[in-house]
């Protein structure tokens, strides 16, 4: 078993752009949205766990 390929290894690995079809917007717009609710989400949390001198 040891050094057999698999037969799906390309299958898997290889994009087509089936899932950039089915996309609303384009992944850089998501991968921006991530970003920026991930780095409020930090921020909140820094702000809760240490407060705010505002």
């Amino acid at each position: 078993m040891a050094g057999r390929k698999n037969k799906n290894y390309r299958q898997l690995v290889s994009d087509t752009g089936k899932i950039a079809e089915y996309l609303f917007f384009p992944h850089w717009f998501w991968a921006t949205l991530i970003i920026i609710v991930s780095s409020l989400i930090f921020w909140v949390s820094l702000n809760i766990a240490y407060g705010s001198n505002d």
